[in-house]
């Protein structure tokens, strides 16, 4: 069975680079532009693992995944937050206990398909 990762990000270069490097056939890619939009997608679909854009329209990574994870079976679903450095104004957000792993947009971006595996092995 393909596990089923949702990427939610606004920027069309981030989307086409994460779906070239998640092209194997175990996985099922479900791609929105916004947290809202993300938020309509889950509706008690069995999610394997979320990657996203800490800065999005109308909510941040960390407000999605808070609110996600208030609703169950999604308490345990890891996210993958991925950031710029500019985007962090507040750097403890880094210890946000909700997400699973955070990626530095510009230091480990090539390192989302090893940690995806990793989290999807569980």
């Amino acid at each position: 069975m393909k596990s089923k990762i949702v990427l939610i990000t606004d920027s069309s270069d981030t989307k086409d680079q994460i779906s070239s490097m998640l092209t194997e056939d175990s996985y099922e890619l479900l791609v929105e532009n916004s947290g809202q939009k993300a938020l309509e997608l889950f509706d008690g679909k069995e999610i394997d693992l979320v990657i996203m854009d800490y800065a999005l329209p109308g909510m941040s990574g960390v407000e999605f995944t808070r609110k996600i994870k208030e609703v169950p079976p999604y308490e345990e679903l890891p996210v993958i937050v991925v950031y710029k450095t500019d985007d962090l104004r507040d750097k403890n957000v880094l210890h946000d206990k909700n997400v699973a792993h955070w990626i530095n947009y510009e230091t480990a971006f090539g390192k989302i398909p090893e940690i995806a595996n990793y989290l999807l092995s569980g």
